[in-house]
């Protein structure tokens, strides 16, 4: 109970944002995880689900939730991408009244076990970025997070640490001007934003090392054959926005 009195948000409102995409198998679990997990730290708190546009039972598991949890909002979108959703999402947080935004994935890997200790550390940063020092989903998955973070750290010039994770917590007038005018053709958005954040932070981002647990059921949206398509992308992406990323990273720098 002492925790929970420290970790209690008086004034503050958390809004989780969970982009979802076919992921039937799991979202029910992640969902009740997490509220079990927000609950036990006396936080206020609201979850922000976003179907895009799931060819599978996501959106019925998600609404039948959202019944019997009134914190819980569905939302439902044509596809467009896991970025644009997030950023999709962010938007409408920041328009709710979200004093913190958090994002994690609908998949189960984000383990919600190391939350105390991000949401912690919000008093000493506006962003407090996970780490992931541990997979469960395998050697392969660390290579790309490997090679993600390497890329960008060349081709932005920024010294990011995991840009792609995504369990990230972020004040929301932080993330308001990180995301402004955001490119929309950026489609690995989250790596943008850590690029913005991070530079415009620099010594005053808060890390908290977490593990990565396997998927809890269904596929991943970006098969292995892919990921050089993706890896090409990200790289043209982040050079064609190194001006944009600068200039929103002086706007971050001034809050």
């Amino acid at each position: 109970m002492a925790e929970v009195a420290v970790l209690a948000a008086h004034g503050e409102r958390l809004y989780v944002v969970i982009p979802v995409y076919n992921e039937q198998a799991s979202v029910g679990h992640v969902i009740r995880d997490w509220v079990s997990t927000l609950d036990a730290l006396a936080i206020d708190f609201r979850l922000l689900a976003l179907d895009d546009g799931s060819h599978d039972d996501s959106a019925s598991v998600l609404a039948a939730l959202a019944r019997a949890e009134p914190r819980l909002e569905l939302i439902c979108k044509p596809n467009s991408g896991h970025g644009k959703t997030c950023i999709f999402g962010y938007r409408e947080a920041i328009s709710r009244g979200a004093t913190w935004v958090l994002q994690i994935d609908s998949d189960g890997q984000c383990d919600p076990q190391y939350f105390a200790a991000v949401w912690r550390r919000r008093t000493r940063a506006p962003a407090v970025f996970g780490v992931r020092l541990s997979r469960d989903d395998g050697f392969g998955r660390s290579v790309v997070s490997w090679l993600c973070e390497r890329v960008t750290r060349a081709l932005s010039g920024a010294s990011v640490r995991d840009p792609n994770v995504p369990y990230r917590l972020l004040r929301s007038d932080l993330l308001a001007a990180a995301i402004e005018d955001f490119p929309s053709d950026f489609k690995l958005a989250n790596i943008l934003l850590s690029v913005i954040v991070q530079r415009a932070l620099e010594g005053r981002v808060e890390f908290v090392e977490i593990g990565f647990r396997r998927r809890a059921g269904g596929e991943p949206s970006v098969k292995w054959a892919k990921f050089a398509m993706e890896g090409l992308s990200l790289s043209r992406s982040l050079w064609r926005s190194k001006e944009h990323a600068a200039a929103r990273a002086r706007a971050v720098a001034q809050l």
